[in-house]
């Protein structure tokens, strides 16, 4: 209840402002993953448009502008290891930098990773790292070590 004179703020998704550290990315893992989500969703993709629309230095919020602009919805959010059980998948995960060592083209060091995260569940998680289409299990508490935090969904408007 609210007294005379206050107003009643109502909730709303367009106000509540979250901010988003972006993470620096390689040109390598921004391609592919938007590659990777086109091919999904049988929608065209050429990367050398893609790499011309979106020069270096790349983030993953340059990622999200890239894949607006080829027609996905995008969803940021942070979570933790524990409530990636039950996220939509496939999503693109964001790996610390430096700690991903079975990607094919590792960035600089500073760069942060890209995965595509396919199955999660309590005791493990299935994913693919970027450059790679092999996919690679990890047990919760090793992923927990490589795993930076943010997820992406990326969904066909």
């Amino acid at each position: 209840m609210s007294s005379a004179g206050e107003t009643r703020r109502r909730w709303s998704p367009f106000k509540a402002a979250i901010s988003f550290r972006p993470a620096p990315i390689s040109a390598h893992d921004l391609i592919w993953a938007l590659g990777s989500f086109c091919a999904l969703h049988r929608k065209p993709f050429d990367p050398n448009l893609v790499a011309q629309q979106f020069p270096p230095p790349h983030a993953t919020d340059s990622l999200v502008k890239a894949a607006r602009a080829l027609g996905f919805k995008v969803h940021q959010r942070e979570r933790g290891v524990d409530k990636l059980v039950g996220s939509h998948m496939p999503a693109l995960i964001v790996l610390n930098p430096a700690a991903d060592s079975a990607a094919n083209d590792p960035g600089p060091s500073t760069d942060s990773r890209l995965a595509m995260l396919v199955q999660a569940h309590p005791d493990r998680v299935v994913l693919f790292h970027a450059g790679t289409n092999t996919p690679t299990t990890y047990e919760t508490a090793d992923f927990a070590t490589i795993y930076a935090g943010t997820l992406l969904l990326l969904t066909p408007q």
